[in-house]
This record gives C-alpha cells, sequence and structure tokens, in this order.
C-alpha cells in the first residue's frame, strides 16, 4: 500500500509541475478573458476541485480512500480543456474531423504530450471518466464507470460540487443573478450562498456514502442538485452574455481551422513562440485541436491576431473584459 501511495504522490507532484497544469490559469472556466481576478479560471476551479475531494476524501476515510490519489485525479481532470473552456470545446467537436472532448484528451496530454509524467493507471482513468456532461449520472457504477476507483467517483462529485458553488458565486459576483433567483426547493435544501451550498452537499455525500458504502448522495439533495445544475444552465451557462462569447469563440475557432487547412506553415510559424508541441506524423487536425487545445485564451487571440484574420475581434486587446469580448461579435 505504502509503494501505491508513493506513486500517486508522485502523480500529484507531476502534474503540479506539468506545462499543461499552468497553462490552466489563462484558460476560461465560465467568463472568457476576466477583467476581475476574483472570477474563476480554469486554474482555479481544479484547485477548488482539489480542495471539496480532499474533504470528501478525509469524511470517507474509514472506507480506505488514498488522498494523493484523489489529488492526482483532481489535479489533472481538466488538464485537456481547450482554450475558451467548453465554448472552446463545443467549437473544436463541431470543426474538427473525429470531433472532440476535453476528457480525452486530457489523457493524450498526460500519455503523449507529456511523456514524462508517466502517471499510474488509476490516475489516466479518473482523468478520461471524470466528465458528466450536462446531466450525465455522477454516482451510478455501471457501463463505464464500473471499473472506477473509490477516488475517481469522489472526484466525478466533487468536480460538479466546485461547478454548482463556484459558478454561482461567480454569477453573483457579475451580476448575472441574485441570490432570490435560486428556485425555492434549491434554497430550502442547498441554501442561497455558495459556501453553504458546498458544505451541504459535502456534508450529506459523506453521510450517505458511509450509510450505504458507495459514493452517492441522498435523494433529496440529489433532486436539488439536478435542479440547481438545470436552472444554471438555462440561465447562466446558455444566457444572452454567456451565448454571445459561445458563438464568437466558434468563430474564432473556424477561422482558425480554415488558416491551419490552407497555410499550413504560416500556422505553424504562429503557434511556435507558445511553446506548442507539435508531434511528428500527426495530420492537420491532430496538430491544430493540439495547439488549440494547449494555448491560453490569450494565446489563441494572439496567433489571431498574427495570421492577420481579417475579423475585427483580433483587435481585442489581452487581458480584455468579458463585456468587451461578448459585444466585440
Amino acid at each position: 500500500m505504502q509503494g501505491r501511495r508513493a506513486r500517486f504522490e508522485r502523480d500529484r507532484d507531476r502534474l503540479v509541475g506539468s506545462r499543461a497544469f499552468r497553462r490552466l490559469a489563462g484558460k476560461t472556466q465560465v467568463v472568457a478573458l476576466p477583467s476581475d481576478p476574483l472570477v474563476r479560471t480554469r486554474l482555479t476551479h481544479t484547485l477548488e476541485v482539489s480542495s471539496i475531494a480532499r474533504e470528501l476524501g478525509r469524511g470517507l476515510a474509514g472506507l480506505g480512500t488514498v488522498e494523493p490519489l484523489i489529488e492526482a485525479i483532481a489535479l489533472g481532470h481538466d488538464l485537456g480543456h481547450p482554450a475558451f473552456g467548453h465554448a472552446g470545446e463545443r467549437a473544436l467537436a463541431a470543426i474538427v474531423p473525429g470531433g472532440f472532448h476535453h476528457a480525452a484528451h486530457g489523457v493524450r496530454v498526460v500519455t503523449e504530450l507529456e511523456p514524462g509524467l508517466d502517471l499510474s493507471p488509476e490516475t489516466v482513468e479518473g482523468i478520461l471518466k471524470h466528465s458528466k456532461g450536462r446531466a450525465g449520472p455522477v454516482f451510478a457504477s455501471g457501463g463505464g464507470l464500473a471499473t472506477l476507483s473509490l477516488e475517481a467517483l469522489v472526484v466525478r462529485a466533487a468536480d460538479l460540487y466546485a461547478y454548482a458553488s463556484h459558478d454561482l458565486d461567480d454569477a453573483y459576483l457579475l451580476g448575472e443573478l441574485r441570490p432570490r433567483d435560486l428556485p425555492a426547493r434549491v434554497v430550502s435544501v442547498l441554501g442561497a450562498e455558495p459556501s453553504q451550498v458546498r458544505r451541504v452537499l459535502v456534508q450529506r455525500t459523506i453521510q450517505s456514502t458511509l450509510s450505504r458504502g458507495d459514493v452517492s448522495l441522498e435523494a433529496e439533495a440529489d433532486g436539488a442538485l439536478d435542479e440547481l445544475r438545470a436552472f444554471l444552465y438555462e440561465r447562466l451557462y446558455e444566457a444572452p452574455r454567456i451565448a454571445r462569447q459561445t458563438a464568437l469563440v466558434r468563430s474564432l475557432v473556424e477561422g482558425l481551422w480554415e488558416s491551419a487547412c490552407k497555410r499550413p506553415l504560416q500556422f505553424l510559424a504562429a503557434i511556435a513562440p507558445h511553446g506548442v508541441a507539435t508531434r511528428p506524423g500527426v495530420s492537420t487536425a491532430g496538430a491544430f485541436v493540439d495547439a488549440v487545445a494547449s494555448m491560453t485564451d490569450g494565446q489563441v487571440l494572439e496567433v489571431c491576431r498574427s495570421l492577420r484574420l481579417a475579423r475585427p475581434v483580433w483587435g481585442l486587446p489581452r487581458g480584455g473584459s468579458a463585456s468587451q469580448l461578448s459585444q466585440a461579435k
């Protein structure tokens, strides 16, 4: 057991030192290029997932959870996310032959693009299967989740709990939502304050899991969480402000893809200064995906400008506000 624990500690430490991990600081969580430093990035999301997962793991220590494995999966779970977060992911999936999914690309990052990581199979599987989509099961253990470790299931739950609490916090900060906007059942069960939502979800998951023996959330809290997820999609992720941002990101990626296909040498020259790894023998589509998924939001805009793509948004200054981004189209 001590040898396995040391292996997971090594995974954790190598992930923190990776280039892909550092780039998360410049990638979108919900709002692209936020001018307010309090708005989350993909890196701060990852750290909050790790914090929630470790809290769950400590509460479930009696079931044999291994904290370094929890940390390693949590810290690596979003390394496959492209620039501009889920908007970038949807654009790549729609445009590039073969599609794109950030979890599968995360495995490519940790096994091929940064081969020196040499992660344990348990960590890699946790990265691959962390994603739930809009309404995917969190706790179900059948199908593709049947082989998942207890630690990986803990991270799946922590990822959703982080979204539910910190995206709500950002929405309040940006004035997109107010506590009184939340559905009544959500407030009565989980509360209206982000810190309370996190606390209730963690406590009830620990209680339910210890009672049942598998990672779970009792019915009342699970139903309130589902309602909160649906509410956030409707009122935040698909609201006009973020919808405009998503449409703009689609146009960014389309322009880059057209350039990569028509002017591959210029495209490779444009991405070279940004330390993007290109693998020998990789197709144009593969090189394009590796590039856009590696770069930060700001780096993508720099590449667009260096390629002189004829769209007004390329003049957006680095560090521009989310409102600038959404109004630029």
